[in-house]
């Protein structure tokens, strides 16, 4: 971690944001890249593994609802391939059940889409530090 002018350059930390919504990918990477961290992003869950296997991100962002595969089946695939990478489920859905089943996925933290991404990007660079 470097700083430049009061921005904290994360190097060489890589997050991967898989999300079928455009809108949502490109403010996530807007978001994060302007934080200083590399972004690749994947618009479904089975794209979000095959890019999580080529490129070993450091982090990687999943929604839960998506077409081809849902968040909650990427991360489980996910853990069977990379144990070790955090994932945080970022989502409109939002219940104990769902907190439930991220947790067996191995999730490593929920977050809402209704409160933002502070506290996503924030949780991001406590992972990552």
């Amino acid at each position: 971690m470097v700083s430049f002018g009061g921005v904290i350059v994360h190097r060489g930390k890589l997050v991967l944001i898989v999300d079928d919504h455009e809108v949502i990918r490109n403010t996530l990477r807007s978001r994060f890249e302007f934080e200083g961290f590399q972004v690749s992003v994947a618009e479904n869950g089975a794209e979000g593994v095959a890019k999580a296997e080529a490129l070993k991100p450091d982090l990687i962002i999943m929604d839960l609802a998506m077409p081809v595969m849902n968040g909650l089946d990427a991360a489980k695939a996910l853990r069977i391939r990379m144990p070790t990478i955090p994932i945080v489920m970022f989502t409109n859905m939002a219940s104990p059940i769902l907190e439930e089943q991220n947790r067996k996925a191995g999730i490593t933290a929920l977050f809402s889409k209704e409160d933002g991404s502070c506290k996503l990007i924030e949780k991001a660079k406590e992972l990552l530090n």
